[in-house]
């Protein structure tokens, strides 16, 4: 299927803005990587903040789409925060340039994110798994805490894992079995610990 102009732009902007920055980003720079010429991305986003705002709500849309899907196929805890991890690892590149895009000083857009949503995204599957395996409602403060223990860790060592640095000085560290045996020691640690707490 052929990409829309619009999607084209997005995906073209996402990596410049992320290997060059917002202000690194010539609009005219996105424009030739893209095929295209500069009154397309007038008409699709009006000026560059809109574009780049757009970049931020695809990758989040992206990365929305992608957690109600592994959280569909997975049944326990554990079987989401692997498939989480095979998610992230299988695109890579394109969870380091989100992660990148999202990680400045320039403001978000409003309807970005809930305003009251302090856990990270997925939290909701995270913690209706827990639920289910430990057979009683977590607190506020505990469910915030596992899924946010969890969704760190899976992220982070897939984000490391995706870096060249990564590949090349710590394949040991990142082998698939051994980060999916580390992620089962995380999840049973957080269990007992939310247990004990009780």
């Amino acid at each position: 299927m052929n990409k829309s102009t619009k999607d084209t732009i997005i995906e073209v902007a996402t990596g410049l803005f992320a290997d060059n920055g917002f202000d690194g980003a010539s609009v005219r720079l996105i424009a030739l990587k893209a095929g295209v010429n500069l009154a397309a991305i007038n008409y699709h986003f009006m000026n560059k903040q809109n574009l780049y705002h757009e970049v931020l709500r695809s990758g989040f849309n992206q990365f929305t789409l992608q957690l109600k899907k592994i959280a569909s196929k997975s049944k326990s805890t554990t079987d989401f925060s692997i498939n989480l991890y095979r998610a992230w690892i299988k695109n890579g590149p394109r969870l380091i340039n989100n992660f990148k895009v999202l990680l400045t000083n320039l403001p978000l857009p409003d309807d970005f994110m809930k305003k009251d949503n302090a856990g990270p995204p997925g939290a909701e599957y995270i913690q209706e798994r827990l639920e289910q395996e430990l057979g009683f409602k977590l607190k506020e403060e505990d469910a915030l805490w596992a899924s946010r223990v969890i969704f760190t860790f899976v992220t982070h060592t897939a984000l490391m894992a995706s870096t060249h640095f990564g590949k090349q000085n710590c394949c040991d560290a990142f082998a698939q079995k051994s980060v999916e045996k580390s992620i089962k020691r995380l999840i049973q640690s957080v269990v007992n610990d939310l247990k004990s707490s009780r």
